[in-house]
């Protein structure tokens, strides 16, 4: 029974449902500007990427790794690794403000692989946290020098069907709206 559960597509949906909610998985960006679209229209890649990842048994580390450094991997002719990058890149905009968004993914990053809020380390040292200042400030560079992706990952190639055609259509009528 148990052999049967893990070879379920369902079971990378389950576990992806935890992952996605450490995550702060969403489809909007919270609030920003006027004159910007509030959607993610591509947050779906990465959701299907993390229910990939955990259908196919991808190894801890590698998981880990393709979340935060997919856009500095050599990742070949196979693009759709690009997609992980959404643990970083869907997160709230705060307004399009560079150093909030920033500190953002830093206290998203270790809430979710290390159980550690390290947002108070942004202004001021405690005496036993484990990340001090310091750390923060270099983290925060490290961050700053990831870049979002231009190219919009695909998971899967491309089919001719109607509802494939339809979203062609839908999306050429969106982008060209803003």
């Amino acid at each position: 029974m148990i052999d049967r559960l893990l070879r379920s597509e369902r079971y990378g949906e389950r576990w992806g449902r935890y992952w996605l909610d450490l995550t702060k998985y969403s489809d909007t960006k919270g609030r920003i500007g006027q004159n910007e679209d509030p959607r993610y229209l591509w947050s779906y890649t990465y959701r299907d990427w993390v229910i990939r990842a955990l259908n196919e048994d991808l190894p801890y580390d590698q998981f880990v790794l393709q979340q935060i450094a997919a856009d500095k991997l050599d990742l070949g002719d196979d693009k759709r690794t690009l997609a992980a990058m959404g643990f970083l890149t869907l997160g709230n905009r705060f307004n399009n403000q560079i150093n909030d968004i920033i500190d953002d993914r830093i206290d998203t990053t270790f809430k979710a692989t290390m159980a550690l809020t390290v947002g108070c380390a942004r202004c001021h040292d405690h005496k036993f946290d484990p990340i001090p200042t310091r750390d923060y400030y270099s983290l925060h560079g490290v961050f700053n020098s990831s870049t979002e992706p231009k190219e919009k990952p695909l998971l899967e190639a491309s089919t001719n069907s109607l509802a494939y055609q339809s979203f062609l259509h839908e999306l050429t009528m969106t982008e060209a709206v803003v």
